[in-house]
């Protein structure tokens, strides 16, 4: 599977065939470090997955969910656009069969979201870029590729978060 993508917590299960898993995640709260590495390893896993249960139709919805993104303005407006960005992982998901527990509001396509719209519309074109790669993998059948573009653009973003919420007497 993916060697440089670890986690002593969480392994991901591959579901039975027609079997969709429920993958098990924490509450909403203060994003930490921790969170991070889950949320950068589980949609990792997800792209993957997705990559491997990929059909015609799916691909077509992920090429039409980034079009559709890249339409919106980025200023103003960003959070829109955030969010438009942001359904490509719960699209993701979706064809990977992969389920959050019940009572979660967005899930990790918000957590996502949340990270971007505090990053702002700086990271509008790395996060464009990333998905038509993502895109080009997804199509290609790559599903290692896929999944390390995944978690290359994640943690580019999450370090972007980072410095974000930094003092500016800090930077």
């Amino acid at each position: 599977m993916l060697a440089h993508v670890t986690s002593p917590v969480i392994s991901p299960l591959r579901p039975a065939a027609g079997a969709r898993p429920v993958v098990a995640r924490r509450r909403p709260g203060q994003f930490t470090a921790d969170r991070a590495e889950e949320v950068i390893w589980r949609q990792a896993m997800v792209a993957h997955f997705a990559c491997e249960q990929m059909t015609e139709p799916a691909l077509n919805a992920v090429r039409d969910t980034i079009e559709r993104a890249g339409r919106l303005p980025s200023r103003p407006g960003w959070g829109q656009k955030a969010a438009a960005l942001a359904e490509l992982f719960r699209l993701l998901s979706d064809v990977a069969g992969i389920v959050a527990v019940a009572g979660e509001r967005g899930g990790e396509a918000e957590v996502i979201c949340d990270l971007m719209c505090t990053v702002g519309p700086v990271a509008n074109g790395m996060t464009t870029s990333s998905r038509w790669r993502l895109f080009a993998d997804l199509r290609a059948g790559d599903a290692d590729a896929a999944a390390l573009e995944t978690e290359t653009h994640l943690r580019s973003l999450y370090f972007l978060w980072r410095l974000a919420r930094q003092p500016a007497s800090a930077r």
